[in-house]
C-alpha cells in the first residue's frame, strides 16, 4: 500500500488509496475448549498471492465474495450463508 500523505503531510499526486479489505470470523465457546476453524472472506474468488497455494491445506476456510450467491442486500446475506454452511 502506498501512503496517502508524504512526510510534509501533502497529498500524494496520482495515487489512489488502496481499498483492499478482508473479513476474519473467529468462533469459540465461552471457556475456549471448543474452537472453530477461522473463516477468511476476501473480495477475490482466488487471490493472486494464493494462486499457487492449496487452499484446502490452509489452517483457515477461505471464501471470496463471488462464491456466495446474494442479491442487492449486500454482505448480510454473505454472513447468513457462512453460518449455514
Amino acid at each position: 500500500m502506498s501512503p496517502s500523505q508524504t512526510l510534509s503531510t501533502k497529498p500524494v499526486p496520482g495515487r489512489k488509496k488502496d481499498k483492499t479489505r478482508i473479513t476474519v470470523l473467529l468462533g469459540a465457546n465461552a471457556t475456549g475448549t471448543d474452537k472453530l476453524k477461522p473463516w477468511v472472506i476476501g473480495n477475490a474468488k482466488r487471490p493472486r498471492p494464493l494462486s499457487k497455494v492449496n487452499l484446502e491445506r490452509l489452517p483457515v476456510f477461505y471464501r471470496g465474495v463471488p462464491d456466495f450467491p446474494y442479491e442487492d442486500s449486500g454482505k448480510r446475506n454473505v454472513f447468513y450463508t457462512i453460518t449455514n454452511q
